[in-house]
Parts: C-alpha cells; structure tokens; sequence
C-alpha cells in the first residue's frame, strides 16, 4: 500500500497592472440572485466596503427630497452624494447627486444588464467626477440568435410573520412584478436590437402607531402630579380646538401613557392610536438598445431608458392621503417627460494611438412632486414649499439634466 501527496504552488492572483481595488457581478449572479424589489444596484452590497443606509426617511416624508430617493450607498467610509452611478458610461447620479432610484427606491431592468462593477478606492482618472465610489454597468445588446423571457413574481402578506407594531391582523400587502426582455439580429452580423420591459403594482399596507392626546387632554383637563388622581384645567384656545380634531381618539383597547413615575388607572394625557393604511405604487420600466457593427473594430451602439413611478399613501394620521411620482421637477405639466436616459457611443478600435472610445450621454429627470388631499380643502404643491432648506436650492433644478462626453485615450501603433 502506498499513499502520495501532491503539492503544487501557483502564482497568487494578484493584480500587477493598476492599484485599482474593485469587484464585479456578472450577468448570471444579478438575474439569479435574489433580490427584493429585482433593483440589481442592491448588489454593490456584495462588495467589501460598501453598506447600505438604513436609517433613511420615508419617500413620502419631505426630509428625503435632500437625500434623493435611491438605496443610500457608502462606499469605504464615503458620503452617499460622493459615488457615481454609471449606466453604459452615462452618469445616472439624481438631482442630489445621489443614487438613482424610483418612488420605491429601487433600479428595475435585472433582465437588461450584462454585468456591473463597483470601484471603491485607488481608481483611474478615467473614472472621475467622484470622490466615492463608482458603480458602473452595462446593458445587454442583441446577437445573432433571437432569444428572450418573460416572468411574473409574486409577494403577498399571506407569507409574512407580523412584526411587533401590527395589530392581530397583519395589514396586506400585494406586489406583482412582470415583464419580458427580447433580444435577437436586424442584420446578421451586422446590426443588433434588445429590448427590456418591467413593471411593478404593489398594494401595501403599513402599520401606523400615534401617540395622540386623550379625550380629557383636548378640554384642557391636564394630569396633576404624583400620580394623575386630580387634574389641572387649562383653556383650550378656540383657534387651535377644530385642529384636535385631526388627531384620532387613543385606541379603546390601550391604556393612556402615563406622564408620571405611576398614575391611577385608566388615567393619562396621551394614548395610543394604531390603524393599518395603505401604500399604493406601480412603476413602468422600458429599455431598447440598438448596436451596429461598421466592421470588426467600427462599432456604434445607442440605449434609451425610460421610468416612471407614482405613489399615494395616506399621512400618519389617515386624514389625508399623499401622491407622489418620481419626475424630478419642482413644477411638473403633463407633457413634461418623467426620468429618462439616452446615450449614444461609439468605438473605433483601428487608429489605436488617437481615439479608441467616444461617447455622449443625456440624463434627464424632475425632483419628486407631491399632492396633499385632505377632508378641508385640496391643494397640489411642491415638497421643496415644505422645505424651506432645499427650496432655494431645488428651484435652480427644475429641470435637472446632465449631458455626458466621455473619450478613451490609448497609446500604440497603427
């Protein structure tokens, strides 16, 4: 009997040429994945160094119109508004300079990207406009075979466990995600056609919990202290009683919040108020992209992208409900386009020491506008009227859009 033991030494994989630390997905990993809400930009996070903010406001609270409404990436230590979100070499940064994204946070188009990669330190010139990170991807093209897909997904509260502020009923929730991609040849060997389209309808339902003035609090009846067994009357301004009205009665079942270290039952100036309300989305996503081979090193290709998100909710104390859509404009009209991205390059490998690569790209979008209906009146504003701040500021960007021209220098013989 006799045993062998082989060792074998390779050289490490180590990258010799560029300082570059970086990471890639490849097409497989990002349509196989799973993904919650299919945005293929949540998989940066497989990368070393990069994590997710979670702790973002609500897309329909007015703190999120400075932040801009896609998933909030940091990228080795760096400020989410210092990365730089390419799309075919086409920066896709929003009007706050931050990832982009629809009323739902999210990138649809899985099923439209080849593969992507994230640049987090030590990165090229060719890579600038940033001081963060750089995520880059690229979107399929057709080829000789015709080939597509279509697929439907499926999510509803039939599946989820209640968390801790649901009631005994866990509100619904419904989202259908579908769509089909086709690819295949115009002129074979020559000119190439792909086409992606997604759409999402989600009924959600959120749970809400108010802590809300108790029946006895909004006559001006008051807890005195120690422990609320007498009370202390103050007068209720006539102006201000009508506006009580928009907070809603503490939940029968809950016991009023006590303001002292311990209070006689049933006794209190606050309650607690729960109802589930009710998010309602949708989003049409569209990609095309066109690709013409003039020979074996002329190659011209153009992609159009075009995304559209409305949202309605009702606000926190189900007296009003909110709608909002992702046009970034302060001041939107019907005929004015949503989120849009057109880019057109070509590649010229003949001449290698002139130009190898030229492109130019246009990224159009409208700052997130909002309407407020209430039972007293209806009135259509802007979210930046609400915030001051930023209202200055998003005025100058009505009509954000930024055009990009990109040129790839390489040295060599003819």
């Amino acid at each position: 009997m006799s045993q062998t033991v082989e060792v074998t030494e390779e050289a490490p994989n180590v990258e010799l040429a560029s300082s570059t630390i970086s990471g890639s997905v490849d097409q497989r990993s990002v349509v196989e994945l799973p993904l919650n809400g299919r945005s293929w930009s949540d998989l940066a996070t497989l990368q070393p160094g990069v994590s997710s903010i979670k702790t973002l406001p609500n897309v329909t609270n007015p703190d999120r119109i400075g932040r801009g409404l896609g998933n909030q990436l940091t990228i080795t230590g760096a400020r989410p508004q210092q990365n730089n979100y390419l799309i075919n070499g086409i920066s896709m940064n929003d009007y706050t300079n931050g990832a982009p994204g629809s009323m739902l946070g999210g990138n649809l188009g899985v099923d439209a990207i080849q593969e992507f990669s994230v640049l987090t330190t030590n990165y090229s010139a060719a890579n600038g406009r940033t001081s963060g990170g750089v995520i880059s991807a690229v979107t399929k093209s057709g080829t000789n075979t015709f080939h597509g897909n279509a697929y439907e997904f499926l999510r509803n509260s039939a599946l989820d466990g209640r968390n801790f502020f649901d009631g005994e009923q866990i509100p619904p929730f419904r989202r259908n995600q579908f769509g089909a991609s086709a690819g295949g040849p115009i002129r074979k060997d020559k000119t190439f056609i792909f086409g992606d389209y997604e759409g999402l309808r989600q009924a959600l339902g959120v749970s809400q919990v108010n802590i809300v003035p108790s029946p006895a609090a909004r006559n001006g009846s008051l807890c005195a202290p120690p422990d609320c067994s007498t009370t202390t009357q103050v007068t209720v301004d006539p102006l201000v009683k009508p506006y009580l009205a928009f907070y809603p009665l503490p939940d029968p079942n809950e016991a009023l919040l006590c303001p002292f270290d311990s209070c006689v039952l049933g006794t209190g100036d606050t309650g607690i108020s729960r109802f589930a309300g009710s998010q309602i989305s949708k989003e049409n996503y569209f990609t095309v992209r066109l690709d013409h081979n003039f020979s074996t090193k002329d190659q011209l290709f153009g992609t159009y992208m075009f995304d559209d998100s409305p949202l309605t909710q009702n606000d926190e104390f189900n007296t009003k409900i909110i709608s909002a859509r992702t046009r970034r404009a302060d001041c939107h009209s019907p005929g004015e386009p949503p989120f849009q991205s057109q880019s057109l390059e070509f590649r010229a490998l003949r001449f290698q020491p002139v130009i190898r690569r030229f492109s130019i790209g246009r990224y159009s979008g409208q700052p997130p506008r909002g309407r407020h209906l209430s039972g007293i009146c209806a009135r259509e504003h802007s979210w930046t009227n609400s915030c001051a701040g930023a209202h200055g500021f998003l005025r100058r960007l009505e009509h954000a859009s930024a055009t990009t021209v990109g040129l790839e220098l390489v040295s060599g013989k003819r």
